[in-house]
């Protein structure tokens, strides 16, 4: 229980400070890099700085998320990383919507308990779990939640601003 409300504490720190950053000219260069990096060289962005910035900031986001898995499981070997979840997460952030923070935090909802809710399928679980997969990204192909329905969208649904 300590450490989901440390988790809890984090991932709000963490949200707080990638939306910041996101809403920085760092992270508006970040933008017109996805979305043509040629363009964002053509206007004057330095393309190799930017990069190596998001580099070094997923890294760090990273790593404070390995020291928390580390001291949760309390010893850690290559055997922790498999294949699966290198692929789970890639498909959490395409699944849920690139360069949405609001979808990459539904996409991990979704993909971390949909297994869950199958467990009483033993036999077909992975089966419909490759289904649903295959089903969300053929229909949403951009994600789950579109880019449009930010932070700022979740806000006003909120009322907090």
């Amino acid at each position: 229980q300590d450490f989901y409300f440390l988790l809890l504490g984090l991932v709000a720190i963490v949200f707080t400070l990638v939306y910041r950053l996101e809403k920085s000219v760092l992270g508006l260069a970040w933008a017109a890099i996805r979305e043509d990096q040629d363009a964002a060289r053509g206007i004057g962005i330095n393309t190799t700085f930017a990069k190596l910035c998001a580099f070094s900031t997923s890294a760090s986001i990273g790593g404070l998320a390995g020291v928390i898995f580390a001291a949760y499981q309390r010893f850690v070997s290559p055997e922790s990383f498999t294949f699966d979840v290198s692929l789970l997460i890639a498909l959490i952030v395409v699944a849920g919507g690139i360069g949405n923070l609001v979808g990459v935090l539904v996409g991990a909802i979704i993909l971390v308990v949909l297994p869950e809710a199958l467990r009483g399928y033993d036999q077909y679980r992975m089966l419909i779990y490759g289904i649903v997969l295959v089903l969300i990204i053929m229909a949403r192909p951009r994600g789950i939640v579109p880019r449009r329905y930010g932070i700022e969208w979740a806000l006003r649904m909120l009322g907090w601003k």
